[in-house]
């Protein structure tokens, strides 16, 4: 049974952490360092979600809150590349996004260009696409601006 579940203290979650990071490092071409994750409030300004099956991590998403816009920008989707093509984004992402809809209205979120099963992924969800961002990403690459509303 897979469990979704908000993490509210990285410092107390360690071994979450360290899952995180590592996945998070082999995972993404642009990943973040440990004291970027190690910097994160994620009791008011950021929310983490993990899905865990058996106790090991299968994917976070990762969302800042601006609860003056009421809108969650999702900063990281993740699922490990051993439980991909399993329907699990999606799960992920839904039950984040449904966790939040008494403070958010709608969802943005940056997605590569050269990323179709995310962009496909985001579309099915009801994201749509803003505009694109030239040479958003470290590595020169474009990016989408996407935008869904939730309520």
């Amino acid at each position: 049974m897979d469990q979704i579940r908000r993490i509210k203290s990285l410092k107390v979650e360690s071994q979450i952490f360290n899952q995180i990071t590592s996945m998070d490092r082999t995972e993404f071409p642009q990943p973040w360092s440990e004291r970027d994750w190690g910097d994160l409030d994620l009791k008011e300004r950021y929310q983490l979600f993990v899905l865990e099956e058996k106790g090991e991590l299968v994917g976070s998403a990762l969302f800042e809150i601006n609860t003056w816009d009421k809108q969650a920008h999702l900063l990281k989707l993740t699922i490990s590349s051993v439980f991909r093509g399993k329907s699990l984004g999606r799960t992920l992402l839904a039950a984040s996004l449904h966790s939040m809809l008494t403070t958010i209205e709608t969802c943005y979120l940056e997605v590569s260009v050269s990323n179709p099963y995310a962009v496909s992924l985001y579309k099915k969800m009801g994201f749509v696409v803003l505009n694109t961002k030239k040479k958003f990403y470290s590595n020169g690459e474009d990016a989408y601006a996407m935008q869904a509303i939730l309520n």
